[in-house]
């Protein structure tokens, strides 16, 4: 509860109803008084700022057949429909796009092939043209985008910037948080690397949700790695946290040529399980638990989740890293497969995206900005 009723004061009361609204289905205000500890008429002032604000709506009450007799109680909930958000995952041959409401429920996706070889002016236009593209197929309008988070590959800086891509040649140096700012210049624009968009999805929607730090490992014909401490990505200095898939001596890279070497002779791991695919993933594996073993000794962490293209494999690849896991590691780590599925890393954009939204909703200091009516 914060006392007294000057602007700054009056907006911090506002901040803390819009958490509790923005938390719950719909809210009363008593329920929002108890919760926030704001007396009935502070309260109804907030709510009302609110809801001019086009953040808040009151909805009608449900019948309900034991209601005592009398008016039912008014009840409010954050409108999710206020804004959009935009998440994209950009890969080597593929781009991916979400569009969501406030509350991160999935309006609409779309997707393209990419040659690997576009130059990366090239490619950041068909990005940014993309999301024009979902926008407009839906009936929808710039204006109505609050936030738009990237998920890519090669290490990322805080700024937005591509500084180091193995993947794209030229992909280094390319400002990607400038280019969306420039076309949705309303929107808060957030882009980070691949696996740590999809650690944030594990620990958004995934097998991280109950832990505060864990390791998540993009596993397939390129690997990747993302550190998790209490909850949330950890970048290092560079942005570049968890980067070992690039030391030959921990064996990633081994097991990534194994992997390219079985995939381009037609063999397929997800769903096959003769012989030589056998033999493939127990190669694969060989050279991949050393590096895993690494990082969850170097980290402590109480999980191990694997995601990207062998997520599907299942108990074939889990099974066997549990017990190398087991044998190596000093304390033990349970290792799981993510069940996000192809839409790891852009869901973590997602979350992305929506931390930004949350960032703006909850700043006492907001400038009011146009919603959606």
């Amino acid at each position: 509860m914060i006392a007294g009723s000057s602007p700054l004061v009056k907006r911090q009361n506002g901040v803390a109803v819009l958490r509790r609204l923005r938390a719950a289905d719909s809210l009363s205000f008593t329920e929002l008084g108890e919760s926030t500890r704001l007396s009935r008429p502070t309260v109804e002032d907030a709510v009302a700022e609110l809801i001019a604000d086009g953040l808040v709506v009151a909805i009608a009450p449900e019948a309900v057949s034991n209601r005592p007799v009398g008016r039912p109680a008014k009840r409010f909930a954050f409108r999710a429909d206020a804004g959009l958000v935009v998440a994209c995952e950009l890969g080597v041959h593929e781009l991916r796009l979400m569009l969501a409401d406030l509350d991160g429920v999935v309006l609409a996706r779309s997707a393209r092939g990419l040659d690997a070889d576009l130059p990366a002016a090239d490619r950041l236009a068909a990005m940014t043209a993309a999301v024009s593209a979902l926008l407009a197929e839906h009936g929808r309008t710039p204006t109505e985008l609050w936030a738009i988070a990237v998920s890519t590959t090669g290490i990322v800086d805080a700024s937005g910037t591509v500084v180091r891509s193995s993947r794209l040649a030229d992909w280094a140096g390319t400002d990607i948080a400038g280019a969306f700012e420039r076309m949705f210049p309303q929107a808060a624009v957030s882009v980070g690397n691949d696996a740590r968009c999809a650690a944030l999805a594990e620990h958004w929607l995934g097998a991280g949700a109950d832990l505060d730090a864990s390791v998540t490992v993009l596993a397939g014909t390129t690997m990747a790695a993302a550190i998790t401490i209490d909850g949330k990505p950890y970048l290092g200095r560079h942005g570049a946290s968890g980067e070992i898939g690039g030391l030959p001596e921990l064996g990633w890279p081994r097991a990534a040529a194994a992997l390219r070497e079985f995939a381009s002779a037609g063999g397929v791991l997800d769903g096959g399980d003769d012989e030589r695919s056998r033999a493939a993933l127990a190669e694969f594996i060989e050279h991949f638990a050393l590096g895993l073993i690494t990082l969850v000794t170097v980290l402590d962490t109480p999980r191990l989740i694997i995601a990207g293209e062998l997520a599907g494999v299942g108990d074939r690849l889990i099974r066997p890293l549990q017990t190398r896991l087991d044998a190596a590691c000093l304390f033990p780590v349970e290792v799981v497969a993510s069940v996000l599925g192809t839409d790891v890393s852009v869901l973590g954009a997602l979350r992305l995206a929506l931390n930004d939204v949350d960032a703006w909703l909850f700043d006492a200091g907001r400038e009011r900005r146009r919603v959606a009516s």
